[in-house]
């Protein structure tokens, strides 16, 4: 199997650039974390138990089959990302979507005092935001000049080093995170748990799009021919809510095939 993990294309969509994450191993940003936090906790004499609300299950999983380490992922209910997961002989584990991370977690710690298992907490770890140095290298290379880069805020890894570190590369440059509004769900932005990653990040620059937003620009990007799946849709929804102006870029953390099932709600 060939990792092809970062050196993402950048593509340009009416006024903004695009990070397309989409050309990783499995289609998501979340290769690029899930491969520095699953190097550094390597023990194939053991199963690794994470919790995902999906993208970076799929993306452990495909990593995990490339070192031959066994893996259980502990997920909320989705038929899909599931298959998708067991595809690569992971062991799936699905929770009561009522109850998103929490509910992960609850089953988690199930795990905890088992010596035939080791734990791994993706919303604490430091090697999680430890593999976007990579892509903030591969942004310098691409642009001179940049006055706003905007992600999506799941555990707060992508985040947390593109805030960082690009303000010092760029004079004046804006970074903004982008989740959903309260008690709404969108899927791979949002949380009803945050992590120590999370807790590290400066909240002032981060903004609250609905569902109803994202989901008309996921449908005009799709009916437009374009593979961007609904976290980047938001951030699309954001750009267009503060009417941003100057040298923008997204990134595009994963595609639209995932969630083909929104193009059919009406809204």
């Amino acid at each position: 199997m060939n990792l092809r993990i970062g050196n993402t294309k950048v593509i340009k969509y009416k006024d903004v650039y695009i990070k397309k994450e989409t050309d990783n191993l499995t289609g998501s940003i979340k290769d690029r974390s899930a491969y520095e936090i699953l190097r550094h906790h390597l023990d194939k004499n053991k199963t690794l138990v994470i919790t995902t609300s999906g993208n970076m299950g799929i993306s452990f999983s495909r990593i995990a089959l490339y070192f031959k380490q066994p893996l259980l992922v502990i997920t909320p209910k989705s038929e899909n990302k599931k298959k998708l997961m067991e595809n690569e002989y992971t062991k799936v584990i699905e929770t009561n979507p009522e109850f998103g991370i929490k509910g992960t977690l609850k089953e988690f710690k199930k795990y905890k005092n088992n010596l035939n298992y080791k734990l791994i907490n993706q919303f604490s770890s430091l090697y999680n935001p430890l593999g976007y140095f990579p892509l903030v290298k591969e942004i310098m290379n691409s642009f001179k000049k940049l006055d706003y880069v905007i992600c999506g805020i799941g555990t707060g890894g992508t985040f947390y080093t593109l805030s960082k570190v690009l303000k010092k590369i760029y004079p004046g440059i804006s970074v903004y995170g982008v989740t959903s509004k309260p008690n709404e769900t969108i899927d791979g932005i949002g949380s009803n748990y945050h992590g120590l990653i999370y807790n590290k990040i400066p909240k002032e620059n981060i903004y609250e799009v609905s569902k109803e937003e994202t989901l008309k620009v996921f449908k005009e990007t799709y009916n437009e021919s374009y593979d961007f799946g609904l976290s980047t849709c938001a951030q699309i929804a954001l750009v267009r809510k503060l009417n941003l102006k100057g040298t923008i870029l997204i990134i595009n953390s994963d595609g639209a095939s995932k969630y083909l099932e929104y193009l059919w709600l009406n809204i």
